[in-house]
């Protein structure tokens, strides 16, 4: 998921480049780095039942292009960053957290074409030490589409929910912690300056990082959180508390919460956004724009003026985003956030 927000970007220029796995990726890729002091490679597979699906695509995109373009930044002495995942330790219960030194052990092909993507980005750039690696759990931020996050597509399955008769499983068993990619762009610069600025001194620093939140939850529980945030019920969803299912399929790590000592150790500010104050304030804009819709559209002055039918032509104009809030509309709830940050129940003038 790519943050235009992000400070990660302000440090960065950006190219259409498609990852594949092909050399033909070599020629059009030099050309971008060349004018590049840091370069960082987050493109990715990053579905474990899409890798499983498809082994050899998910192998060459997480592995051979990573040795690709780890190869064209060392030979221009160009720091590259490579983001990887808690998916490649084990997640066993009781064995977290991991250090950025503990013993890996992926429980799925996802996490194993990532783990031999970090060996092929530290085997190229061995000689220059200028790559690195920055493993991070599950990521959430302000996207495009919100299928680019296994978080954010989590407001469509709260959507979802609402709808008559909806049964819609959610896993309660995994924990996650949910990091912001504002967060992680603030990072990837740090360790970027940190690195570059530490010159030859750097072959003493360690090579692979970890960032994580500590905010923890089961995807159940983010959608809880989701859920009253937006003022919607939740009775259309059912807790799945079984985990990976003993018949096969791909397999999911319980807890692979990532310590991140080496980066504390290093200077680097490891602080991260609280979870849910981001989406409320994420919120805040979707409920205004939509209240003020609703008013002019249906000549309504208050909640209770509002009728939800005429509002149907106003709906199909909406995100998703903005849709929950017509819900919330409906129950007469205001979910405003004040410059103070605190929730309000007042509509807007």
């Amino acid at each position: 998921m790519l943050d235009t927000r992000s400070p990660l970007l302000k440090s960065l220029k950006l190219t259409g480049l498609k990852a594949t796995g092909s050399r033909s990726l070599y020629g059009p890729y030099t050309s971008f780095v060349a004018e590049s002091k840091a370069h960082y490679l987050g493109a990715a597979n990053r579905s474990p039942d899409k890798c499983d699906a498809d082994p050899s695509a998910a192998r060459a995109i997480n592995i051979t292009a990573s040795r690709l373009l780890a190869r064209a930044t060392s030979a221009r002495s160009i720091l590259l960053l490579y983001i990887s995942t808690d998916y490649v330790f084990s997640g066993t219960r009781g064995d977290a957290p991991y250090e950025n030194d503990t013993p890996t052990n992926p429980p799925n092909l996802y996490g194993q074409t990532k783990l031999d993507g970090e060996s092929a980005v530290l085997e190229e750039t061995a000689d220059t030490g200028l790559g690195l690696v920055l493993r991070v759990p599950v990521l959430y931020g302000h996207a495009e589409n919100n299928q680019e996050s296994a978080v954010n597509v989590l407001l469509d399955a709260v959507w979802k929910a609402q709808d008559k008769g909806a049964q819609i499983s959610m896993d309660d068993w995994a924990l996650r912690y949910p990091t912001n990619t504002e967060d992680v762009g603030r990072v990837c610069q740090d360790v970027a300056v940190k690195y570059l600025e530490t010159g030859s001194g750097r072959s003493s620093l360690p090579r692979i990082l970890q960032f994580s939140s500590e905010d923890r939850y089961t995807k159940y529980e983010i959608c809880e959180l989701l859920a009253e945030i937006m003022g919607l019920p939740l009775d259309g969803m059912v807790r799945n508390k079984h985990g990976n299912a003993p018949s096969g399929g791909v397999q999911r790590p319980y807890d692979t919460h990532l310590s991140t000592r080496a980066l504390k150790e290093l200077g680097i500010d490891v602080q991260t956004q609280n979870f849910k104050d981001w989406w409320l304030v994420r919120q805040a804009p979707q409920a205004t724009k939509l209240i003020l819709t609703a008013k002019q559209e249906t000549g309504g002055s208050s909640s209770a003026e509002i009728d939800i039918d005429a509002m149907r032509p106003v709906v199909t104009r909406l995100t998703c985003n903005e849709r929950v809030f017509l819900v919330a509309q409906a129950q007469s709830i205001w979910i405003l956030i004040s410059s103070t940050g605190k929730v309000g129940s007042q509509m807007p003038a």
